[in-house]
């Protein structure tokens, strides 16, 4: 259980923070 829930956080959180990579990408462009 606790080796899926790893898993899962991982996993997730990979996607956020390429999400917000791409937001302050998208920041950075405007601002410029």
């Amino acid at each position: 259980m606790n080796a899926s829930d790893s898993v899962s956080e991982e996993e997730q959180a990979e996607p956020i923070r390429k999400t917000k990579t791409i937001e302050l990408t998208d920041s950075e462009f405007g601002k410029y």
